[in-house]
């Protein structure tokens, strides 16, 4: 009977346990994911903005050979405008001992006017179909009566990351705004 019951268990945790890790700010941040991450901020801005090491925001999430990266571009046009972005890099140990960060894929997920993740406390699970990873950001989204760079209404975005593409399931639209 206890075989039975910690077989049905087995079959049923990848489905039920998230996994949950530190999150990781500023100096914390690995080096070669810092490195990395800066890599990818170059590929995504304009010849104005920045990203600005203070924004990164990373969580290893070893379970699933994961680390997890928020970070801003700001400056877009040379003005007060920035855009946040997860990417998702996969971790991969090195000859010499050291962990490789390959970016599996990347995404805008906030910004000014829209929502932001001011600390990264992600939760991932194994998706129904097994081949997908459901990755789980708290976030908060701007309101009618919120000031742009100051959204006050808590969501989660859930995204898929399937065959090396992160994918927004929800929310899926920004809120409704009265002018």
């Amino acid at each position: 009977m206890l075989r039975s019951l910690m077989f049905c268990a087995g079959l049923l945790l990848p489905f039920s346990v998230f996994a949950k890790s530190s999150a990781l700010t500023g100096t914390a941040v690995p080096p070669a994911l810092m490195a990395q991450t800066e890599r990818l901020g170059e590929l995504l801005r304009d010849p104005w903005a920045s990203v600005a090491p203070k924004s990164v925001r990373a969580q290893l999430v070893p379970e699933y050979n994961l680390a997890l990266v928020v970070f801003s571009v700001t400056g877009w046009g040379g003005g007060n405008n920035f855009t946040d972005h997860l990417a998702v890099f996969h971790t991969v140990p090195a000859d010499n001992g050291q962990i490789r960060y390959m970016l599996a894929d990347t995404l805008e997920i906030g910004g000014k006017g829209l929502r932001s993740v001011d600390t990264l406390h992600a939760s991932v699970q194994t998706g129904k179909d097994s081949d997908s990873l459901l990755i789980y950001v708290p976030a908060k989204a701007n309101q009618p009566g919120d000031a742009s760079n100051f959204p006050s209404k808590p969501v989660t975005l859930t995204f898929r990351l399937q065959n090396q593409r992160l994918t927004l399931l929800a929310p899926k639209k920004p809120p409704e705004q009265t002018r």
